[in-house]
């Protein structure tokens, strides 16, 4: 399914800026109130817009951020993936080609750091993973790149 210019043009409105009221949305992009009601509504049915957060900086709240690289037993990898999405201080992680998984986690305070990463080593199926600890983010971009043409599967 194509998504037309109205759906990008939506898309690209909310990664900027996600509390624009529905008011606000239709002047932006030029049509009706209930136009994006509709629309919004589709797209949130179709799971591409799967949700609206705040942008909160960990590094304004002197928090700590590490990035975690994971080599896995091939044929668990996925429960490793699981089992690490499971844990709350688990921001984001990908499965990358092969059996490794890229995370990063965020703490409160830089003493819960070995208990993390006593946790992260008891996972099942881990062969050897190194962490880093982040000292700056240099970038934080929104995830999905929203270009003029964009497509969808139902």
């Amino acid at each position: 399914m194509e998504l037309d210019r109205t759906d990008v043009d939506i898309l690209r409105a909310l990664q900027e800026d996600a509390r624009l009221s529905y008011r606000d949305l239709a002047k932006r992009v030029g049509v009706s109130v209930p136009t994006i009601s509709a629309r919004i509504a589709t797209l949130e049915q179709l799971g591409i817009l799967a949700g609206y957060h705040a942008a909160v900086d960990p590094e304004r709240l002197r928090q700590v951020s590490i990035l975690l690289f994971l080599k896995c037993q091939p044929a668990k990898a996925e429960a490793v993936g699981e089992a690490l999405a499971a844990m709350p201080e688990i921001r984001w992680a990908a499965r990358t080609r092969g059996s490794r998984i890229t995370a990063e986690a965020v703490l409160p305070s830089e003493d819960l750091v070995d208990e993390f990463l006593e946790r992260v080593e008891a996972v099942d199926s881990i062969l050897e993973y190194e962490h880093h600890v982040a000292t700056k983010r240099l970038k934080d971009a929104p995830r999905a790149v929203i270009t003029d043409r964009l497509s969808t599967t139902l």
